[in-house]
C-alpha cells in the first residue's frame, strides 16, 4: 500500500472542504497555512499522522485558520473521508497532547 506524504500546494484554501487538501499521485496537497499550523506540533508529512491528529485535535488548529471549531471538526472528517477513499488509515494514529503547566517535582525526568 502507498505511503501517501504531505505537500504544500500555496494555491490551496483552508476554507474547502478538508481543510482544501487534494489527493495527486501518493502526495496529498495541503494550503500552505494548514501546514504553517500544523509545524509546531512536528509530525512528519505522513497523511496518515496528520489526519489522524486532526480528527483527534481539530480544534487545535480552528484559531490559527480562522476556522471556527465547528468547521473545524467538520473539515477533519472530510480530510479522513477523502483519504479513506484512497486506502489511507487516518484514524490508525492515537495522540495525546503532552501535559501543560508545572509538574510534580517528582515525576521529572532528570
Amino acid at each position: 500500500m502507498p505511503r501517501y506524504k504531505i505537500q504544500v500546494d500555496p494555491k490551496l484554501s483552508v476554507q474547502d472542504a478538508a481543510f482544501g487538501a487534494r489527493v495527486v499521485d501518493e502526495r496529498v496537497l495541503v494550503p500552505e497555512r494548514l501546514a504553517q499550523a500544523l509545524a509546531p506540533y512536528s509530525l512528519g508529512n505522513d497523511a496518515s499522522t496528520v489526519a489522524g491528529f486532526l480528527s483527534s485535535f481539530p480544534a487545535t488548529v480552528a484559531g490559527a485558520l480562522g476556522l471556527n471549531p465547528g468547521v473545524a471538526i467538520e473539515s477533519a472528517g472530510q480530510l479522513v473521508g477523502l483519504l479513506t477513499k484512497y486506502g489511507v488509515d487516518a484514524n490508525q494514529a492515537e495522540f495525546t497532547m503532552p501535559p501543560l503547566g508545572a509538574q510534580h517535582p517528582g515525576l521529572l525526568k532528570r
